[in-house]
């Protein structure tokens, strides 16, 4: 957990972050990191998200398990700007004991029940029709179950705590939320958790808390991805589409997870 690391990592990788130092006073250019170790090396938007991935391997992780908390950090990191816990993993993999590499494609699965795909309506277009059955959450739990060291567990660590603290929305963000503001507003599920209590887009400098998304993180790290497939979640989702006129059943997500 971030609140564990050395407070001058903890301070320096939260200025990287968001332009600031922790007092909010001094102001610094967000720096675009890559950076290594003997056992990773890890690119992201994100600095904080890669100094995640440092710390899994400093506390025994591999390499699996740090590329699985980097991802898991960043997308807290973004409020599914780009990315999403309900989209999509793909991931090469070496591993050096045997010398093999592995690939794995945790894409979306299609909806069984549709079967006219062709009148599936296009894109800008509000409807259910257009969910698939997403593929990240279930990647997650194969690539760390065939190669992962650390408990599965520890690897949301990081992502909880940024949802729950809270991070600093930035311009990229910030204008993600704009683009996207007609569609946001329409639910008052999206409505609640990505627009401020007075119904306003949040701006660069805001602090935006994801508490919902850090119970969801908790009970997916303490019952497994089955929790998004076959759970909780997957029934609320599977209620949600088909409200929308989607054709996806909770069999779907039993076949993907």
């Amino acid at each position: 957990m971030p609140d564990q690391w050395p407070k001058e990592d903890l301070d320096r990788y939260l200025t990287l972050e968001y332009g600031f130092d922790p007092d909010g006073h001094k102001r610094i250019e967000p720096q675009r990191a890559a950076v290594s170790s003997k056992a990773m090396i890890a690119g992201t938007n994100e600095p904080l998200a890669v100094h995640v991935g440092l710390e899994v391997v400093k506390h025994g992780g591999n390499a699996a398990d740090a590329a699985l908390a980097t991802s898991l950090a960043q997308i807290a990191l973004t409020a599914g700007a780009a990315i999403s816990y309900a989209g999509i993993m793909t991931a090469v993999y070496y591993d050096a004991a045997s010398g093999k590499v592995y690939t794995l494609d945790a894409g979306y699965n299609t909806v069984q029940n549709e079967k006219e795909p062709l009148t599936i309506p296009k894109i800008g277009e509000h409807s259910g029709r257009t969910a698939l059955v997403p593929g990240f959450m279930a990647g997650v739990q194969a690539l760390h179950d065939r190669f992962g060291k650390l408990p599965f567990a520890s690897l949301f660590g990081p992502a909880i705590w940024i949802a729950e603290r809270g991070f600093t929305v930035n311009p990229v963000v910030s204008e993600w939320l704009r683009s996207q503001k007609d569609f946001i507003t329409r639910l008052p599920e999206t409505r609640r958790v990505l627009t401020k209590e007075n119904g306003e887009i949040y701006l660069p400098g805001d602090t935006l808390r994801q508490p919902e998304l850090a119970a969801t993180l908790k009970k997916v790290a303490s019952q497994g991805s089955g929790y998004m497939y076959k759970g909780e979640w997957a029934r609320h989702f599977v209620d949600l589409v088909q409200r929308e006129g989607g054709k996806v059943t909770l069999q779907d997500g039993v076949r993907t997870g």
